[in-house]
C-alpha cells in the first residue's frame, strides 16, 4: 500500500483498490464504491459509508472493527440516557403523586 500511497502523492494518479478488507478501505480510501451483483448499493466517503453496518452485513460486508465499537458505544449510550431519563421522570411523577395524596 506504500506504492499505491506514493503514486498517489507524486503523480496525482487515481488509484483504485477492490478489496473485502473493510480495514484497508477506510485507512486509503478517499471514496468508496460498494457493489452487490453488478449494482452500485453505497458511494461515498469511508466515514458515510460505514454508516449503513447493517446494510453492509446484509451483503457479507463489515465495517472496521473501529467504526463497530462505535456503533456499539452509541447504541449503549443512548439506551442507557433513555432509562436515565424514564428513571427521572418515573420519580417525579411519583414525587408529584404523593403532594397530591394520590400516590
Amino acid at each position: 500500500f506504500e506504492l499505491l500511497k506514493k503514486l498517489y502523492r507524486e503523480r496525482k494518479i487515481t488509484v483504485l483498490l477492490v478489496s473485502h478488507s473493510m480495514e484497508d478501505v477506510a485507512e486509503y480510501a478517499g471514496r468508496v464504491i460498494v457493489m452487490n451483483q453488478g449494482q452500485i448499493v453505497l458511494d461515498g466517503e469511508p466515514r458515510k459509508v460505514f454508516r449503513y453496518e447493517k446494510e453492509l452485513r446484509k451483503i457479507g460486508l463489515g465495517v472496521p472493527q473501529a467504526t463497530s465499537l462505535m456503533h456499539f458505544l452509541a447504541v449503549c449510550i443512548v439506551t442507557t440516557l433513555v432509562s436515565y431519563v424514564f428513571v427521572v421522570l418515573s420519580a417525579r411523577k411519583k414525587k408529584r403523586l404523593s403532594r397530591t395524596g394520590r400516590g
